[in-house]
């Protein structure tokens, strides 16, 4: 038998043991038991799956090692006697203990593990959240300031206070994401002519993403110490 494990997945490779070897009679069932273990394993790990190879997908179920001596009635006798004790190990097997087919595997779904997996989906996706509101709510203010002022300057740079902050509650990936969101944004509706992303005021966007990065360089830097000590 073989086994291997792929990222959160536990794959059964191989359950057909060695050629020519009679299995006791009290091991008979060990495939099924196999299956069992793995599965309770997988669930007590926080595995995703367990998956089981379909007879038919496996080289040994096409190319069986049969003795060569044998007459070709003798050879298809025994193809077709190899064949059924494979379907009968792995398919027959994988159906009774309720894994489901899927391709060439019998696969079985971990419930726990999913259903961990959705809330670390949701701490994944909402420092991205945060970053756009927080994005879109310092847009919006600063356009109110861009149409109130007769030759609106500089307001690209109050970005880099909510960007600070971003940087110092968040991590650098999703500061340098507010940042890049931050230079579309000014471009397209604080810099004239607005609604367009053509601009002369190019100046300003290249010093403030100097800024920004130095400002998240710098804010990462410090993070670190402090944890050094």
């Amino acid at each position: 038998m073989s086994l291997y494990v792929n990222r959160d997945i536990l794959y059964i490779q191989q359950l057909q043991g060695v050629s020519r070897t009679d299995v006791p009679r009290d091991l008979e069932a060990w495939p099924k038991l196999l299956m069992k273990v793995c599965r309770t394993f997988a669930y007590q790990e926080g595995f995703k799956e367990v998956r089981v190879p379909r007879a038919a997908s496996l080289y040994t179920y096409h190319h069986p090692d049969i003795r060569p001596e044998l007459l070709p009635d003798g050879r298809e006798r025994a193809l077709q006697r190899i064949r059924k004790n494979m379907e009968l190990i792995y398919d027959k097997n994988a159906l009774d203990l309720g894994l489901v087919p899927d391709g060439n595997w019998f696969k079985w779904q971990n419930a726990s593990s999913i259903r961990d997996y959705q809330p670390t989906i949701l701490r994944r996706a909402a420092p991205a959240a945060a970053c756009v509101a927080f994005t879109a709510a310092t847009t919006t203010i600063l356009f109110q300031m861009h149409d109130s002022q007769t030759a609106p300057q500089g307001l690209v740079y109050f970005y880099l206070i909510p960007l600070v902050l971003i940087a110092i509650f968040s991590t650098a990936r999703i500061a340098i994401l507010s940042a890049g969101m931050a230079l579309l944004c000014a471009d397209y509706f604080l810099q004239d002519p607005i609604y367009s992303f053509y601009t002369s005021e190019y100046d300003d966007l290249i010093l403030f993403a100097a800024l920004a990065g130095l400002g998240i360089k710098a804010v990462q830097r410090m993070g670190s110490q402090t944890k050094g000590n």
